[in-house]
């Protein structure tokens, strides 16, 4: 790009702000609930620049405000959609310069975390109560007369406002709201806070200036608030566009201001405590997945809410919990599923995000191919494994005649110690699953059971369609009721292996009298399976153990539920 001299600079930016061709008013005014980011770093652009894309997104009707550059451009492999133009912004590093950047909205061949419409952490939805502790942190004095006009006495130091009833009109609400932005932005400039004006000057000149510094102030300490505009535009009080042609950098020094006066009033917002970050965040995960309120559920007392806090139970587990306990259903879900999908900590972060945004910073980072390392490889090497479990052998054995028990390939428990004692769980799955469609086919209800929890597992690690769609397909048949007794028989599958990692399933077939003896289908006691794979590992165990083979070949001559593999 051609160097240019800084007073060009400042003439062709001032001469851009104020050519409001294609949009209506001047940049700060009607702007957006929105400040502009980085789309790579999301760090938000500012001073003068904002007003520059709040220009450029108002006459080319852009809904996006994440801006790359051309570099940001050529590395993501996107291109600018043909008849799009690029934005001109200002540099200050290392020297006062000129650069170009482009608006999501106007390319293509974006991956998609970069595309437009990507689910990002949400912005501060409007909310006029964040105004009122912003007031009262700033430490400026309020006072409330009648039949007088909303103003700021520097000699005072003190705003005047007319006395306003907010419960009885909500426009008068909002008028309230952006009245006191603006004269929280006219105070920041008192000579005991930012000293942007002194009292002694020239009237005429710190009225024309300060004119400018607020309504751009007030511009960027809405859009910092998730605030739309609606004041009116204000032209009484700006300076005339040849005074500012004549001097542009007037504009810059005005931006910067305003810039200095929104941080100043932000930096001094009460932060919001723990106890009610906490609650915050549980309302915003039951109203948004449950469509409940607090006030349905026991998460409503701050004290309760101290308690989980000095217990490290986050609003994430508290929620699950009690989705768990009360069989809430999902309300954000387009499809109802059999297993319902707890909340994970993505909705922490998106509660987060809506409770506290400052305190997460987005980092984007394209991620680099590997397909030249995958090519050639079977399409199961390319799925994300869980790494393998270590089990542990307690101190003791609850046999002494002979070597303990193989080792449980899942987790260590102490299964031992209960070795030939009755699963108390066989006859708990059997009761439900009586329960569930009981007019059903019981080898086709076992069947649907075992396919639809396998999918159900899978998918929680490597989200299939194909495997969510045969899900689907087979959940159709049952009520309501008898897909969630689906849930609690893999419940109860769960705690049957917690309390013996034995061949669960296959007893618990067997013990249905599901199986069929014309085929040979009989059920080998675990006793038995154990023998078996004592005897098929004797002598290709010490291959495994030194690494000199990845894996053995068996074989299992009661092939039918895999007992012997389990042992």
């Amino acid at each position: 790009m051609q160097k240019h001299t800084p007073d060009e600079i400042a003439r062709f930016v001032a001469g851009r702000l104020l050519d409001n061709t294609g949009t209506t008013g001047l940049p700060w005014q009607e702007h957006p609930a929105a400040v502009p980011e980085h789309a790579l770093t999301g760090q938000p652009f500012t001073g003068i620049n904002v007003l520059l894309l709040w220009q450029a997104a108002k006459r080319y009707s852009l809904n996006s405000n994440r801006w790359l550059t051309g570099d940001d451009l050529r590395q993501a492999g996107g291109t600018v959609i043909p008849g799009q133009k690029p934005v001109t912004l200002v540099r200050y590093r290392p020297a006062l310069s000129l650069m170009k950047v482009i608006n999501l909205a106007q390319c293509e061949g974006l991956p998609d975390a970069l595309q437009p419409g990507w689910p990002l952490p949400p912005q501060p939805a409007a909310n006029r109560g964040v105004i009122s502790p912003l007031v009262t942190a700033s430490g400026v004095p309020v006072v409330f007369r009648e039949g007088t006009e909303p103003v700021y006495r520097p000699l005072h130091d003190r705003i005047e406002l007319p006395a306003v009833n907010c419960g009885g009109s909500g426009e008068s609400c909002i008028t309230y709201g952006d009245e006191m932005l603006r004269l929280l932005v006219q105070a920041s400039g008192h000579p005991q806070r930012l000293n942007r004006y002194g009292l002694t000057v020239d009237e005429r000149t710190d009225r024309v200036y300060e004119a400018l510094v607020t309504d751009i102030g007030t511009a960027f300490l809405a859009a910092r608030l998730g605030l739309p505009d609606n004041r009116r535009p204000q032209h009484g009080g700006l300076p005339a566009g040849n005074n500012l042609a004549a001097d542009p950098w007037r504009l810059f020094r005005a931006a910067d201001d305003a810039r200095r006066a929104a941080e100043w009033l932000l930096a001094r917002r009460p932060v919001m405590g723990e106890v009610e970050t906490w609650l915050k965040m549980a309302t915003f995960l039951l109203s948004h997945h449950y469509g409940l309120v607090p006030e349905e559920t026991l998460l409503t007392s701050p004290a309760l809410a101290q308690r989980h806090v000095d217990s490290g139970i986050t609003p994430l587990m508290a929620v699950n919990a009690l989705a768990r306990i009360y069989g809430w259903e999902r309300t954000d879900l387009v499809q109802q599923t059999l297993f319902a999908d707890e909340l994970s900590p993505d909705s922490e972060l998106l509660a987060l995000a809506e409770t506290r945004p400052e305190l997460l910073c987005c980092l984007r980072q394209c991620g680099e191919s590997r397909h030249a390392e995958t090519t050639g490889k079977s399409p199961t090497t390319a799925l994300p494994l869980l790494p393998p479990p270590v089990a542990e052998e307690g101190g003791e054995a609850a046999n002494d005649d002979g070597p303990d028990e193989p080792d449980d390939n899942v987790v260590a428990l102490p299964w031992a110690a209960r070795r030939g004692k009755t699963n108390p769980h066989i006859q708990e799955f059997v009761s439900v699953f009586n329960r569930t469609a009981p007019h059903e086919n019981r080898w086709q209800v076992f069947s649907d059971f075992a396919h639809m929890a396998a999918a159900a597992l899978y998918n929680a690690i490597h989200r299939d369609p194909t495997v969510e769609a045969d899900y689907l397909r087979r959940v159709k048949r049952y009520s309501k009721e008898d897909a969630i007794r689906m849930s609690r028989l893999l419940a109860v599958v769960t705690d049957g292996l917690e309390f013996s990692p034995t061949d669960f399933l296959g007893q618990l077939m067997m013990t249905l009298e599901l199986g069929n003896q014309y085929l040979g289908q009989y059920f080998t006691p675990w006793s038995v399976s154990c023998m078996m794979a004592r005897m098929n590992m004797a002598d290709r165990l010490p291959e495994l153990e030194d690494g000199s083979r990845e894996y053995i070949t068996v074989c299992d001559p009661a092939c039918g539920a895999g007992g012997m593999i389990v042992a």
